[in-house]
């Protein structure tokens, strides 16, 4: 008689199934990556509407409780936020664009001043140097203005064949009316969404995922709709008091002052550098580059120690360099889009790193058992 033998499957063990799962998880990754790279020139849409949507999504609840449907309150939202939208562009564009062509055409002459100046001062500090060493070289190259000035020239060039070109117009439409559809059925139908998540999420790490999802939320909740509000507060605030000190091209250098906020550390020497350079310009080293140097001051006491710490608090938890490292690489990888998907990025990893270290200090591996 032939005995027939059984041969049992082998069945990983838990350390082989927790690598096996973090090996799919991070080809899920790396193929989420790939794809995002392959439609990034039509993701601005999609990305500005997930975030227009997240933030009125508070105001759509609002007007459920006042007993207004989610489709009406929806179409209230994204209707009022399209005309203030129309309202501001008709209005603000025409002055921004005047103003930007101003600054490119006077900016030569303007770091060509800044030069001048910093050759006065560097060149008798260099000659001493030299005496001192027995070398001669120039305090600044003396071809710089020439390069400053086909520099700036290249840039302008650059920008007017980009607006003017049929590729900018069509992602300029593409935009203004793809953002709202996608604005519109977010907000509509998030909740559905959110439902429809929530059952699809793995029994065993159910209360889990759902607790860091809750804390995910929180934070984005306390930093992006913060940070608008400061961008905004902060804009008007740099605007207003540019145009009491009569400096040119405020209403660019006041909106940037307060946009550029939002990226830690590099947004705050940019905005200062750019404002400083055009004060000087205009006024050279007297009582209104001072107030300039002064409102730059007072913004940075008001944004930092008062606004910071009172709309975005300290509980959200992001290092400003670890927001600023998610920015830099989101721009490297998917250029104005990875910047804005960077910021949700960076706070949900962020908040995964801590709990996956929270687990790890209560495990076996730490604990050595």
């Amino acid at each position: 008689m032939v005995t027939r033998t059984t041969v049992k499957p082998k069945i990983m063990n838990s350390w082989q199934a927790r690598w096996f799962h973090l090996a799919i998880w991070i080809v899920i990754l790396t193929l989420f990556v790939v794809f995002l790279r392959a439609v990034e020139p039509i993701l601005l849409p999609f990305v500005l509407g997930m975030f227009v949507a997240y933030l009125m999504d508070p105001l759509v609840w609002r007007l459920q409780r006042l007993g207004v449907s989610r489709t009406s309150a929806t179409a209230i939202i994204t209707l009022s936020l399209c005309a203030l939208i129309v309202a501001l562009f008709m209005w603000l564009v025409p002055m921004l664009y005047e103003q930007l062509n101003h600054l490119i055409a006077r900016a030569p002459t303007i770091l060509n001043q800044v030069e001048g100046s910093v050759r006065g001062w560097a060149s008798p500090l260099l000659q001493r140097l030299n005496d001192l060493t027995g070398t001669n070289s120039e305090a600044l190259p003396t071809d710089s203005a020439d390069l400053v000035q086909r520099s700036v020239g290249g840039v302008s060039e650059l920008a007017s064949r980009l607006f003017s070109s049929g590729a900018a117009l069509i992602n300029l439409t593409g935009l203004l009316l793809i953002t709202p559809i996608v604005c519109f059925y977010l907000i509509r139908d998030w909740p559905a969404v959110v439902k429809n998540v929530d059952n699809m999420l793995p029994l065993a790490y159910a209360d889990d995922i759902r607790q860091q999802l809750r804390v995910i939320n929180r934070t984005l909740a306390s930093y992006l709709r913060g940070q608008v509000m400061v961008m905004m507060i902060m804009s008007v605030f740099y605007i207003i008091l540019f145009s009491m000190i009569g400096l040119n091209f405020g209403l660019v250098l006041g909106l940037l002052a307060g946009c550029v906020v939002i990226v830690p550390y590099l947004g705050s020497i940019l905005s200062i550098g750019l404002g400083l350079i055009v004060a000087y310009g205009q006024y050279g080293i007297e009582t209104n580059f001072f107030l300039v140097l002064a409102a730059f001051g007072i913004g940075q006491v008001i944004e930092q120690q008062i606004l910071t710490p009172k709309i975005i608090g300290d509980r959200v938890g992001l290092h400003p360099l670890w927001l600023l490292f998610g920015m830099l690489a989101g721009a490297v990888l998917l250029g104005f889009v990875g910047v804005l998907l960077a910021l949700p990025l960076t706070a949900v990893i962020g908040v995964l790193v801590k709990f996956a270290v929270k687990r790890y200090l209560k495990s076996g591996l730490y604990l050595d058992q």
